[in-house]
């Protein structure tokens, strides 16, 4: 099968993330040079950066609420951290988690036409997500942290001004990998199937602030040399893109799209 060619970017972004941000600009993007570079890995439902090689007990960031892009289409799409799951991102399952623990946190859109849901969610596999009650406005800029207080004793943080949601749960983890991403959940059929949902495009899905806690020291995510997870769906549908990170490691841009051929 021929690679994909172009990602054609629905939005580009007109000023800069933060100061430490480059600016991205709606253009083309050769998605065949992309995934010759060592550490871009193509996944069939996430998009952003993943840190293995290490024994991770915490990660943070500050991200923002992903904003529909478009009017007239129906998807999801889920900011999130997380630790655990992502160890074998570039493994033949593309993207599917690859280990069975994952504790993860963060904040999500639900799009059917204009009628548009936005929530914080947190979620510890195999158990299903669970809604965080406050309340999530599109743009947004939440903080969000994971972070194991005791041997498998979590602390989820989730904080939108002055809302603050907070839980600490007992919960067995690798330690095997952090994650900062964009995704197309996985919707459940039957208890040993499902698929992905569509990915729905976004003119917001900004990550800074992007710390972790890797061998008992704190080190941003560019330290960790991470991997590059790519979101490529069938053609037609959004796929999505992570930007470079920011010269201090600490911020990217998911951009969302429609890969062309040629």
């Amino acid at each position: 099968m021929r690679a994909p060619g172009r990602f054609i970017a629905f939005l580009g972004v007109g000023a800069a993330l933060l100061a430490s941000t480059a600016t991205a600009r709606a253009a083309g993007i050769s998605v065949d040079q992309l995934l010759k570079q060592p550490n871009v890995c193509p996944t069939r439902n996430w998009s952003g950066y993943v840190g293995t090689n290490a024994y991770y007990t915490g990660i943070s960031t500050l991200l923002q609420a992903p904003q529909p892009a478009l009017s007239a289409q129906i998807g999801e799409g889920y900011s999130w951290i997380g630790i655990g799951g992502g160890t074998n991102i570039c493994g033949p399952a593309g993207g599917a988690i690859q280990n069975s623990d994952l504790i993860q946190a963060g904040v999500g859109v639900q799009q059917f036409g204009s009628l548009v849901r936005y929530f914080a969610w947190y979620e510890m596999l195999p158990a299903f997500p669970r809604v965080a009650v406050m309340d999530i406005a599109p743009g947004d800029w939440v903080e969000v942290d994971i972070h194991e207080q005791e041997f498998d004793l979590w602390q989820i943080t989730i904080v939108d001004g002055t809302q603050v949601f907070e839980q600490t749960l007992p919960y067995q983890s690798s330690h095997s990998s952090a994650e900062w991403v964009f995704e197309a959940p996985f919707v459940p059929v039957t208890q040993a199937s499902g698929i992905f949902a569509p990915l729905t495009a976004v003119s917001a899905a900004n990550f800074t602030k992007m710390h972790a806690i890797a061998n008992g020291q704190q080190v941003t995510a560019g330290q960790l040399v991470p991997k590059e997870a790519v979101l490529l769906a069938p053609v037609g549908a959004i796929s999505s893109i992570p930007l470079a990170l920011s010269p201090d490691g600490t911020s990217f841009i998911d951009t969302t799209g429609v890969i062309q051929s040629g």
